[in-house]
């Protein structure tokens, strides 16, 4: 998306206001990654903490000891082959929930992947084209990047997890299909109530633009894809 200016230098005396579908779309963006890893670190440890609970299996042996006592309660671990066999990948049902959930996940990681090139080639071409250059804001940034990291470790744990997809994933995916769906929208949003962009003859101008550009048809369509891949 082309660049937004909140505000004016006082060489123009003027001043550009945000819509506030362009202030929800860049808190958003910034909440998006630590929202999503906050609500992964509580979510693994609440799963962690369940399952080994449940792993532990109460045994009332029927043997006696010494004098009839009947000997202590033991606690033992189930085997992990056991809780995990309607995950394995032999070709079952869990074998190709957790195969879709993989290839899906590497996709998200992909798709934030072209929205950096993206970034950096809108960048290249603004310096090529002279005048201001184009920056895409700090907020941009933190939800491509911080995204793209936390989807990496995603995939990892489902790749390393042995019982995953667990519900975990499951809250992780919901939470993102919120965060996309609101990104994209408001992303639309503010792009139907136009924009100020860059002038590039002017040193400091800006000036309102309504029809959409490359970039934002490029952003539009990464960030579709990526919202129909998470639902």
């Amino acid at each position: 998306m082309d660049a937004l200016l909140p505000t004016s230098g006082p060489e123009h005396g003027q001043e550009y206001v945000k819509t506030s579908a362009q202030v929800i779309y860049e808190t958003t963006q910034q909440c998006y990654p630590v929202v999503l890893l906050l609500a992964f670190i509580i979510s693994a440890a609440v799963h962690s903490i369940a399952k080994s609970r449940t792993e532990e299996e109460l045994l009332i042996p029927t043997a006696t000891g010494p004098g009839g006592k009947p000997l202590p309660i033991t606690k033992r671990k189930r085997e992990h082959r056991e809780q995990g066999s309607i995950y394995s990948t032999d070709g079952c049902t869990g074998g190709n929930t957790i195969q879709v959930f993989r290839y899906l996940t590497g996709v998200l990681v992909l798709s934030f992947a072209a929205n950096a090139v993206a970034t950096a080639l809108h960048v290249w071409q603004s310096s090529k084209l002279g005048g201001e250059l184009w920056w895409c804001g700090e907020e941009r940034v933190v939800y491509v990047v911080g995204a793209a990291f936390f989807y990496v470790y995603v995939l990892i744990t489902l790749i390393d997890w042995d019982d995953s997809p667990t519900l975990v994933h499951s809250i992780i995916w919901v939470l993102g299909l919120f965060g996309e769906a609101i990104i994209l929208s408001s992303f639309i949003c503010t792009l139907a109530a136009g924009k100020y962009v860059l002038d590039g003859d002017q040193e400091m101008g800006a000036s309102q633009e309504s029809s959409l550009g490359f970039w934002d048809l490029t952003d539009l369509s990464i960030g579709g894809v990526r919202l129909l891949i998470i639902v």
